[in-house]
């Protein structure tokens, strides 16, 4: 269940809350047959790299019950746009429980073109406005550019459970020429003890995307 919805809103500062909250009180079973209830968490990062060993995992954990709740905020000021989220996830087990965590936080802003709007109807802001008409080079129309950066941690680890942990950082610039087409380029650096890997590690990956909604 999420609610969501401005709290703020004015010609030119835009401030969004939200609250979402998930619950189990009756666990589904492992696939082996006749395995107790219970809950596995994974993790990766968020720019997927394509290999398994920078995973964090907690394995099968047995359980009566679960609940997850997170609390959301973003704050858009003209060409500016700052969200933010943290999560919580508990278990409730027959000798106690186990509770894991994570959150962000994202700086980004409009370079070129025009700010983007809010979404009422699903509590979320669409990608920059850009008309069609409006990229022409010649004339010195781009489309819409913005440019951001954020950082996320993840934390599986709790007691005796040691499913890992990851912090990363991430840069990233986005161009619109038209509005239903998007390149996109990011930069992730990270470092955490992952299930794959001895230790704790660190990564560098550069990734680009075109990506054309039809």
């Amino acid at each position: 269940m999420r609610a969501a919805g401005l709290a703020i809103r004015s010609s030119e500062l835009t401030i969004h809350t939200g609250v979402s909250l998930a619950a189990s009180f009756r666990p589904a079973r492992g696939n082996e047959e006749g395995l107790n209830r219970g809950f596995s968490f994974t993790g990766t990062p968020e720019l997927s790299l394509g290999t398994n060993d920078l995973a964090i995992a907690t394995g099968y954990l047995t359980a009566t019950s679960g609940h997850a709740a997170g609390l959301e905020a973003a704050l858009s000021w003209r060409k500016w746009q700052a969200p933010g989220e943290i999560y919580r996830i508990g278990i409730d087990q027959i000798n106690g429980g186990r509770r894991f965590s994570g959150w962000y936080a994202q700086l980004s802003r409009v370079l070129v073109g025009r700010s983007r709007s809010y979404d009422a109807e699903n509590a979320t802001w669409d990608a920059p406005p850009v008309l069609d008409a409006s990229f022409n080079p010649a004339a010195g129309q781009w489309g819409a550019v913005e440019a951001g950066a954020r950082f996320s941690t993840l934390d599986l680890n709790d007691r005796d459970i040691r499913g890992g942990s990851q912090r990363i950082w991430s840069l990233g610039v986005a161009w619109w020429p038209v509005q239903r087409f998007a390149l996109q380029l990011q930069y992730q650096h990270g470092n955490g003890q992952w299930t794959g890997l001895a230790g704790r590690q660190r990564f560098q990956s550069i990734a680009m995307r075109a990506q054309l909604e039809l």
